[in-house]
């Protein structure tokens, strides 16, 4: 199915990760990404984490990465994010939290980039206001 890991991938690396004794937020705080995105990494979502994110932590788990997941297709299978890049990630630096009334809604800085993921964190980037869907 395009845009999933293959199935060997994920499951390898979700093995590795057990054996290492590591959890998903530990293996993230050391990857310098986002739990959750490991979390759907290892449920074969392939766009869950960027190329880089990936990468690192195959990397950092002794994990040889084919050499098709080495590669810039990796990225370009996905569409473009067009308009404003909005990180999932609320924490991240790319997005100005401001309050209207006691809700919190988070302005876009526009630092996120155009691709499928953060430039900053790594998180899956979104096209779409969470909260209003604009």
């Amino acid at each position: 199915m395009k845009g999933d890991v293959p199935e060997e991938l994920h499951k390898i690396l979700r093995k590795a990760r057990i054996g290492a004794g590591l959890t998903q937020a530990s293996l993230a705080n050391k990857g310098g990404c986002t739990q959750s995105a490991i979390s759907m990494m290892e449920a074969g979502r392939r766009e869950a984490i960027s190329r880089e994110s990936l990468v690192k932590l195959a990397d950092l788990l002794g994990v040889e990465l084919p050499d098709s997941e080495k590669t810039d297709t990796y990225e370009t299978e996905f569409f473009p994010v067009t308009g404003i890049a909005v990180c999932g990630n609320f924490n991240c630096l790319s997005n100005m939290p401001y309050l209207v009334g006691d809700e919190i809604y988070f302005y876009p800085l526009g630092m996120a980039g155009h691709g499928k993921h953060c430039v900053i964190c790594g998180e899956l980037i979104m096209c779409k206001c969470q909260t209003c869907d604009a």
